[in-house]
C-alpha cells in the first residue's frame, strides 16, 4: 500500500507491507521524504516517529505472532507546524481498539498499544532493526540532526525470565556538526500496557538511559516471564537536551495477557 502526499508545499510518501521473518509476522510502515528539507513525522499507531531527511525512506517495524491483516488508518502528524491527516496502512487486527479511540477523539496524541495472544509455542528469540533521525536540540533541529540506528532483541531465558536488549549507535549527519549524541536520552514511554508491565516486572526500575558514547551503546535488562504471555510492541522515546521527545522506536515485549 503506497500513497503520495503534496500538502502545503510538503511532499512525502507513505507505504506499508507485511512479511514473515524469524517466526513472527512483521508489520512495517514507512515514510519517504520527497522534499528538500528535514520532515518531522509522527504516524501515531504504526510509526515511524522521527525526522526524515530529504530523499530518505524511514521504516517502522512491529512484530506479531499471527498474521491478521486489516485495512487500517491512523492519524499522521507532519511538518514544522505539526499538521494532521488520517492515512491508511496495512495494520493488524489488534490495532482496531486504537483506531476506535482515535476516531472518537479525533487526531490527538494517544498511547499506542497493540497486542497479540499467543497460540502455541513462543518464539524464543525476536529481533528488529530500527533507524531514526533525531536532533540533539529540537530548537536547532537542522544543525543538530543525528542518526540513531540499532537492533532490539527479545530472548526467552528458561521459564522464569526473558531479556530485552537494545544495541545502538548514534552518528552525526554529514555537513551537520553541531549535533551532540551525549545530549540524548532514551526512555520507555509510560502509558501503554507494555510499558506498565516492563516498569513493574523488569530488573531495571528507572527505564531511562543517557547515551553514554557516540559509538556502540547497549541497554539490557531481564523481565519476569508472564504466566499468560501476550506479545506487545513497547515504544521507546528519544529525548533531546531539553527533554523534548524527538523520536521513538518499537521493541517487542512479552506481557501478561489482559483479563
Amino acid at each position: 500500500m503506497i500513497k503520495s502526499h503534496q500538502l502545503n508545499g510538503i511532499a512525502f510518501e507513505t507505504s506499508s507491507r507485511v512479511y514473515h521473518d524469524a517466526n513472527v509476522e512483521v508489520y512495517e510502515s514507512c515514510v519517504k521524504n520527497n522534499g528538500d528539507k528535514d520532515l518531522w513525522i509522527d504516524w501515531k499507531i504504526p510509526g515511524p516517529k522521527s525526522y526524515v531527511l530529504p530523499g530518505q525512506a524511514l521504516p517502522s517495524s512491529r512484530t506479531f505472532v499471527t498474521r491478521q491483516t486489516i485495512n487500517a488508518h491512523s492519524c499522521l502528524e507532519y511538518g514544522p507546524l505539526s499538521e494532521m491527516l488520517v492515512d491508511p496502512y496495512l495494520g493488524h487486527a489488534a490495532d482496531s481498539e486504537q483506531m476506535q479511540k482515535q476516531d472518537s477523539q479525533g487526531c490527538q496524541p494517544v498511547p499506542t498499544t497493540i497486542g497479540d495472544k499467543i497460540l502455541e509455542k513462543l518464539p524464543e528469540y525476536i529481533d528488529t532493526i530500527f533507524k531514526i533521525f533525531t536532533p540533539s536540540d529540537r530548537e536547532k533541529s537542522h544543525d543538530t540532526m543525528l542518526k540513531v540506528e540499532g537492533k532490539t532483541s527479545t530472548h526467552i531465558e528458561g521459564t522464569e525470565t526473558y531479556r530485552q536488549n537494545i544495541v545502538y549507535m548514534v552518528s552525526r549527519i554529514e555537513g551537520r556538526t553541531d549535533g551532540n549524541p551525549l545530549d540524548l536520552t532514551i526512555r520507555l514511554e509510560s502509558e501503554s500496557p507494555a510499558a506498565a508491565y516492563l516498569h513493574s516486572a523488569s530488573s531495571s526500575k528507572d527505564m531511562s538511559w543517557k547515551v553514554a558514547n557516540p559509538e556502540e551503546n547497549e541497554i539490557s535488562f531481564t523481565v519476569a516471564m508472564p504466566k499468560n504471555p501476550t506479545l506487545e510492541n513497547a515504544r521507546y522515546e528519544i529525548l533531546d537536551r531539553n527533554k523534548i521527545v524527538v523520536g521513538a522506536f518499537f521493541a517487542p515485549a512479552w506481557i501478561e495477557t489482559p483479563q
